[in-house]
């Protein structure tokens, strides 16, 4: 079976990085939930990270699983028309 990596792309905060080796960092959460528009504490911010990193880790575990070359279950096209 093929391991798929995906690539998170930091921008300013650092490159491209694997998600499968790196965890997210406090800043990296706050910088996140700023774009989000969310201001929260950092207390908040820390009671949240390990779920955020545990959730991160999950997604790349089940990307695995999924192959570059597999179709949608379901697929839309706007030009099929044809109403019965």
């Amino acid at each position: 079976m093929k391991r798929y990596t995906a690539v998170k792309l930091c921008g300013k905060m650092g490159g491209a990085r694997t998600m499968t080796q790196d965890e997210i960092t406090l800043d990296e959460l706050r910088m996140m939930a700023r774009r989000a528009g969310l201001e929260l504490a950092d207390d908040e911010l820390r009671r949240l990270l390990p779920g955020v990193n545990r959730a991160k880790k999950q997604a790349a575990e089940l990307r695995q699983f999924i192959a570059a070359e597999t179709e949608p279950a379901g697929t839309f096209n706007a030009s099929d028309t044809d109403r019965k």
